[in-house]
């Protein structure tokens, strides 16, 4: 591993910390915080890399989605909600996915203006739309968990 990747991830948990560290730890715990930066500092350049090939293809899902109108419940929108959960898995980790962790990040997405100025970036009307397919997501694919 190259010491500028190290370096990188050095940064990302730095930043994190800065700017979600607080809030983090109030809502959550610094278990929940420790977790994330050993998660982060456990990544390899290669799974960082994929990682942000899925964000990509998601956002790209996202935009397309909305721009066509597509109904939450058509193949394309199931796949970017299942590109977004593998996506999260690298993150949060395999043990700690499950479908109503996804659905609560739903939430998240559609009642935070952090995440709502991040979506609206992308597309407008993506928030809510992204909480509506992943909602749809989690309920059609529950038997999984």
């Amino acid at each position: 591993m190259s010491n500028n990747f190290d370096e990188f991830k050095k940064q990302v948990i730095d930043e994190n910390e800065k700017n979600y560290g607080e809030e983090i730890r109030e809502k959550y715990g610094d278990d929940a915080m420790e977790a994330s930066e050993k998660i982060i500092n456990g990544l390899t350049e290669e799974k960082w890399n994929e990682s942000e090939r899925l964000r990509m293809l998601y956002e790209s899902e996202l935009k397309s989605a909305v721009e066509e109108g597509l109904p939450v419940d058509d193949e394309r929108v199931v796949d970017m909600c299942r590109h977004h959960g593998e996506w999260m898995t690298i993150f949060w980790g395999e043990e700690n996915y499950s479908k109503a962790a996804h659905s609560a990040l739903a939430d998240v997405y559609a009642s935070d203006s952090r995440f709502i100025e991040y979506y609206e970036a992308i597309v407008k009307g993506g928030a809510d739309y992204i909480c509506k397919a992943i909602k749809n997501y989690t309920v059609l694919n529950s038997i999984e968990d």
